[in-house]
């Protein structure tokens, strides 16, 4: 086995899923959460306002359409930040190409990356993937 893969040092790595860890979990990441849910609810609670003070029941559509469409605008721009946030933390297995930052959990609950900082070998194909 060569050993020319082997670039990362079990600290560099633990440095990377620590910010991972946090930009993942940032504030802005679910104020769009929290935006899209409150736009779904201000649908309904602008057809009840505007029945309460007469306004035009051709409106209710439009506050219920509204709504969605800001609570799918939300959800594709959290999915989108999400997308990119993978994309700049993209940890693989060099040999066998294996996702291993993000996402996947053995049945203990650990992530992949964790079983590599802690042993310095892939879960997937058990090649020593850390310099020592």
């Amino acid at each position: 086995m060569t050993t020319d893969h082997l670039q990362f040092r079990r600290e560099d790595l633990a440095a990377m899923t620590s910010a991972y860890l946090h930009d993942s979990r940032a504030p802005r990441q679910w104020s769009l959460v929290g935006a899209g849910i409150g736009a779904l609810a201000l649908g309904p609670g602008l057809i009840l306002l505007g029945g309460v003070l007469g306004w035009s029941p051709r409106l209710d559509p439009y506050f219920f359409f509204g709504g969605w469409a800001i609570l799918l605008a939300c959800g594709f721009t959290l999915l989108r930040r999400e997308r990119a946030l993978r994309r700049r933390y993209d940890f693989r297995c060099p040999v066998c190409d294996a996702v291993l930052l993000h996402g996947i959990r053995d049945q203990a609950g650990l992530a992949r990356v964790e079983q590599v900082i802690t042993t310095g070998v892939c879960p997937r194909c058990g090649s020593t993937i850390l310099a020592p």
